[in-house]
């Protein structure tokens, strides 16, 4: 539970207050600091039932029946809306067996996020964190060149959704096994350049940019390639298809 924005521990005493549809309803939340217990077990510290048995003579049946003191449960009310005004039951939280977490929370939470200055994004440490990662991409990990490429345009998005993509990149990063073979080509004469290019038409993080890549090869007499440089990169004009993608692409990779 956060109040006056600490955590504090609690735990559920008690439901309170009208339930909301089947699956919500207030929780009185008892403060772990005694000093800060304010609020009461309604259904067991105020209202107070006795069951009578009284006799339908009538029908000669036992008919069991609850009464109680009508002072004591408007007391009891009271008290308890007393309690929800001093936020010692936070808002409406699950309790049908799922774990508990409130609701206002979640909300405040994530319109703290939205309103995050984008300026956070470009100074702060996710572009080292990029730079890191581009690093190693065009060092050992063209499997990753395409996913910093991603990162480097995501600065549009929002923080949250740019620090899920990047942890997605860094686990990538961390658990993919990944190596990079260079057979022996045997004799160095005659041996060729092999170039392949591709692209993708808007399929950056702003839905409008298109991405290129290549990778250069050595083949040798014997037939082995050898990578020898990859890259992927935003093609520097926006198109309007395909094939004009894959046209500058394959521009782009020729003076490489």
């Amino acid at each position: 539970m956060k109040e006056n924005d600490t955590w504090v521990k609690a735990e559920v005493v008690s439901k309170g207050g009208k339930s909301i549809g089947k699956k919500w309803a207030y929780l009185n939340l008892q403060d772990e600091n005694e000093d800060a217990q304010v609020g009461i077990d309604f259904a067991k510290d105020v209202q107070e039932w006795r069951t009578e048995q009284d006799v339908d003579e009538v029908n000669a049946v036992v008919v069991p029946q609850s009464r109680h003191n009508e002072n004591q449960v408007k007391h009891a009310k009271q008290l308890e809306m007393d309690n929800w005004k001093s936020f010692k039951v936070y808002d409406e939280i699950p309790y049908s067996g799922q774990k508990l977490m409130s609701r206002r929370w979640q909300h405040d939470y994530t319109d703290e996020l939205k309103q995050v200055d984008r300026a956070d994004i470009k100074n702060g440490i996710y572009p080292e964190i990029v730079g890191q990662l581009h690093w190693i991409a065009t060092q050992s990990r063209p499997d990753l060149c395409f996913d910093v490429l991603d990162l480097s345009t995501s600065v549009q998005l929002s923080e949250a959704k740019t620090q899920s993509k990047l942890n997605k990149v860094i686990r990538k990063a961390k658990n993919n096994s990944y190596r990079i073979k260079y057979p022996n080509l045997e004799s160095l004469k005659n041996i060729e350049l092999i170039l392949y290019t591709d692209a993708s038409y808007a399929n950056l993080s702003d839905r409008v940019s298109s991405a290129g890549g290549y990778v250069i090869f050595l083949r040798g007499q014997n037939g082995k390639n050898c990578p020898i440089s990859w890259s992927s990169k935003k093609i520097r004009r926006v198109v309007k298809s395909t094939l004009a993608a894959e046209a500058l692409s394959l521009v782009d990779g020729l003076p490489a």
